[in-house]
Formats: structure tokens, sequence, C-alpha cells
């Protein structure tokens, strides 16, 4: 009896001593996929970041070109009104005081 005894404690120590073994190896898988999914996730939040900069700069860009393309447009309208009204004097003066008349008439509330 006394030697079942002790083949029954030495188990249990060996059976202690596995349960820890595999307790910090356990610990040891949990630690390493969680660092592999931090840097999962670090990667896949710098590929959106580089997208959302890309997709930025392109829209800043597209915006710019239209705003030069405005403004060129602006200048080439005000460059032919200037022309035409010194080519015609007359007829612009002419013009500015109709519109005017009708601009008045349009913001004048009592009619």
């Amino acid at each position: 009896m006394a030697e079942t005894d002790a083949q029954l404690r030495k188990d249990l120590d060996q059976l202690r001593n596995d349960m820890t073994q595999i307790m910090s190896d356990v610990r040891t898988l949990a630690q390493e996929r969680r660092e592999q999914a931090t840097s999962s996730a670090r990667a896949y939040k710098d590929r959106v970041n580089d997208t959302v900069r890309d997709y930025s700069e392109k829209a800043g860009d597209t915006v710019r070109h239209y705003g030069e393309q405005a403004s060129a447009q602006g200048a080439r309208a005000a460059d032919y009104a200037s022309r035409q009204i010194e080519s015609q004097p007359f007829t612009s003066v002419i013009a500015a005081f109709g519109i005017g008349v009708l601009a008045g008439r349009l913001l004048d509330g009592r009619r």
C-alpha cells in the first residue's frame, strides 16, 4: 500500500508539473497571437491611412485644377468685357444704365 501511495504521489506531482507546463504554453501562445493580431491591425491601419492620403491628395489636385481653370476663364471674361467697353463705350454706358434700372425695379419691394 505504501508503494501504491508513493506511486500515486509521484503521478500527481508529474500531473501538476504537466499542467504547469501546459498553462505556460497556453500563455505563450496567447501572447504570440495577441502580438500577431496587433501587428496585423497596425499594418491594416497603415494601408488605410495611405489610401486615404492618396485620395485626399488626388482630390486636392482636382480642386486646384478646376480652381485654376475657373480663374483663367474669369480673367478671359474680364478681358473680353474690358475690350468691349473700350471698343463701344456709349453702348456700354447705355447697357449698364439699363441693367441698373432693371435691377432697381426687381429689388424695389413696393412694386
